[in-house]
């Protein structure tokens, strides 16, 4: 796939799908003080080489029947990382997995109804995968800020 350099329309275009990524080409465009067509055409050719990855929706937790956010993180035998992780990501209360340096550490993401859905999930599901050396949780108790994109 070619590269793609980001110029300054691009990120001002990047920038205003993030707030919205609704917005019609039309709206974007008036904003950009320009025509609709170039701004269309802009954003198809980000999408086409991978800049934008895709157009998605953001739907609080607590409409989930999950509002009880929750991170781990999970030490592995080296050699077990990949296949726990792959196990992990399969439940259906994680959202997230990041593999961390440092050591054989998994962050992981999770949502859980409340306090025995996630006991369920660590004594019930984590503590029957083969590999797993620590398991560390902790849950927010306020958040100050959200901000699930990159400004560009």
């Amino acid at each position: 796939m070619d590269k793609y350099s980001i110029d300054n329309l691009d990120r001002e275009i990047l920038n205003l799908l993030i707030e919205d990524s609704r917005i019609s080409y039309s709206n974007l465009a008036t904003k950009l003080n320009m025509t609709r067509t170039p701004v269309q055409t802009r954003v198809k050719e980000m999408v086409e080489k991978g800049v934008i990855e895709k157009f998605t929706v953001l739907v609080p937790a607590k409409y989930m029947d999950k509002p009880f956010p929750v991170f781990f993180d999970i030490s592995t035998l080296p050699n077990k990382t990949e296949t726990i992780a792959e196990q992990i990501a399969a439940h259906e209360s994680i959202y997230i997995i990041y593999q961390m340096s440092g050591g054989s550490t998994l962050h992981v993401h999770g949502y859980f109804k409340d306090v025995s859905d996630v006991s369920f999930f660590v004594n019930d599901f984590l503590s029957k995968l083969n590999g797993i050396t620590n398991i560390k949780s902790e849950f927010i108790i306020k958040r100050y800020k959200v901000n699930r994109s990159l400004l560009v």
